[in-house]
């Protein structure tokens, strides 16, 4: 009798020791994945136009700042904001994660997206900056579309800002209106996309 229960003991313990190894740690690189893994699905799923896959990695008490307006939920912003900007084509863009910091439970980031458009039937080479904050949720708060997508993470966007600036292509220098290069004036912003 003493010998089954040292064995099942010792079983146990083993068990335990393996499920240990197995787990996946919780580390600066795994989180920095997660997070890199999320943002690129999220902007697969924009480039894509699908506002349900977009949903998955969103919370639904999402912020977002966008053309000069705040966006107070997830259902304002893909309502009022990301239906608008489906609805025209998008041109070809170039995205880049260009920060990723973490801790256990927050991240944050930004992205680049750069594309040549026409503004105002001018041709302007363009960048969208992106700012994201990411939360680590529960798995009840973390699921709003679909509780058991396999797509779903634990990891959510909680704010999204955007900002856009536009540089006028090929404009030939009108004679006389030459800006001088002086280091500490900053280029006056373009108006907010969309």
């Amino acid at each position: 009798m003493f010998a089954r229960l040292v064995g099942t003991t010792l079983l146990l313990f083993l068990a335990c020791a393996a499920y240990s190894q197995v787990r996946e740690k919780d580390t600066p690189d795994t989180r920095e994945q997660k997070v890199r893994d999320l943002l690129e699905k999220f902007n697969q799923a924009y480039q894509q136009k699908d506002m349900e896959s977009l949903a998955l990695y969103v919370s639904p008490e999402l912020t977002g700042f966008a053309g000069g307006r705040a966006f107070l939920s997830w259902q304002d912003y893909r309502d009022t904001f990301l239906s608008r900007i489906f609805s025209r084509n998008m041109p070809p863009s170039t995205w880049e994660i260009e920060k990723i910091v973490t801790s256990p439970d927050m991240a944050w980031a930004y992205t680049k997206t750069n594309y040549k458009a026409r503004r105002q039937g001018q041709p302007v080479e363009a960048d969208l900056y992106q700012v994201f904050v990411l939360q680590k949720l529960a798995p009840q708060k973390a699921a709003i579309a679909k509780p058991a997508a396999p797509a779903a993470s634990d990891w959510k966007i909680v704010l999204i800002d955007y900002t856009f600036h536009a540089e006028p292509l090929n404009q030939p220098q009108q004679p006389g209106t030459q800006q001088p290069n002086n280091p500490g004036t900053q280029p006056q912003p373009a108006q907010p996309h969309p």
